[in-house]
């Protein structure tokens, strides 16, 4: 798992990082190439917040900043995303519903434009 920031602002990133035999660093598996699973269920809860994002605008070119809330994106279909009770934090619910290879397995956060 990489834990890091970027930009000018500092904006927080986590992401994994596995590929070709590194899958068992960060998800139960046997960690060998031919090694898949018949499926997957990742869950993933994150501040609910959002950063100071400077972007290019894709309709004029130019530089754009932009108050933009951090999203996680996983392997297969977000089945939900559900904020807790005093909405500090929010929780995604990917499903993969496929045979994976473990080094296959990942999460990632980014900013919604």
């Amino acid at each position: 798992m990489i834990y890091d920031t970027h930009g000018k602002n500092d904006n927080p990133v986590i992401a994994t990082v596995c590929y070709p035999d590194g899958g068992y660093l960060w998800f139960p598996c046997e960690g060998g190439l031919g090694d898949k699973a018949d499926s997957i269920y990742i869950d993933v809860t994150i501040p609910n917040m959002k950063v100071k994002e400077t972007y290019l605008s894709p309709k004029t070119g130019e530089k754009e900043t932009k108050n933009m809330p951090i999203m996680v994106v996983s392997n297969g279909v977000l089945a939900k995303m559900k904020r807790n009770e005093d909405k500090t934090k929010k929780t995604y619910y990917w499903r993969h519903r496929h045979p994976i290879a473990d080094h296959n397995a990942m999460i990632a956060n980014f900013n919604i434009t």
